[in-house]
């Protein structure tokens, strides 16, 4: 039997890419008459902050990740999708994870940047984690640089 995606998590962050990897998203919510979950991030170190200027910067990029999460709002109706949208806090890879299974997606569609060889052997990249991690099957969307 085929897979039938009913559930697709888009991982979005604003650039090109995430744009790319959202029409393919709507691409095959509209092939399996599937609901896109998008899911912005705001990886950030709460260690490394305190107090007011934590909160201010938490909340500027808050008010960022709604705009990104709009834009792919306003993308998805143009092709007849519907989104629901999520705005997460943490790590990049784990939450995005996490929504998955929060969902219950049964795919995710995100970019994949291209990081030099050394950044990825420095820190690696959020769709390697997620890919190494996930247990859905993720789509990866390279950008056209």
């Amino acid at each position: 039997m085929l897979p039938k995606y009913s559930k697709i998590l888009l991982p979005v962050d604003g650039s090109e890419c995430s744009k790319k990897a959202a029409l393919h998203a709507f691409s095959i919510a509209r092939s399996y008459g599937g609901e896109i979950f998008a899911v912005h991030v705001i990886d950030i170190e709460e260690e490394f902050l305190t107090g007011t200027y934590y909160e201010e910067l938490l909340q500027k990029l808050k008010e960022r990740g709604q705009k990104i999460l709009e834009e792919i709002e306003r993308m998805a109706e143009e092709h007849g999708i519907k989104v629901q949208k999520i705005i997460k806090t943490g790590n990049e890879a784990e939450e995005i994870l996490e929504a998955a299974e929060e969902v219950k997606a049964d795919l995710i569609v995100m970019g994949s940047h291209g990081k030099s060889a050394l950044a990825k052997f420095l820190i690696g990249s959020v769709s390697e984690r997620v890919i190494r991690h996930s247990k859905i099957p993720v789509l990866t969307v390279r950008s056209s640089e």
